[in-house]
């Protein structure tokens, strides 16, 4: 992986926080909150539940639906 792929991985990452935290900042969070909520987030973008109706299959994922 060359030094410009890492560099932009890196500040993908730092917008995608900061654009979070700025979210979350308007909801009147604390710094503690809203690093927790975002955390939570990340972690739950991995979890999907699965919801097994009759005729269709519904998944809802974790970090976006539920939190």
């Amino acid at each position: 992986m060359t030094i410009g792929t890492i560099l932009l991985i890196l500040l993908g990452v730092l917008i995608y926080l900061g654009f979070m935290h700025r979210i979350l900042d308007r909801l009147h969070l604390n710094d503690r909150q809203a690093l927790v909520i975002i955390g939570l987030i990340i972690v739950g973008g991995f979890i999907d539940f699965t919801l097994i109706g009759r005729p269709y299959e519904m998944v809802i994922n974790v970090g976006g639906g539920l939190i």
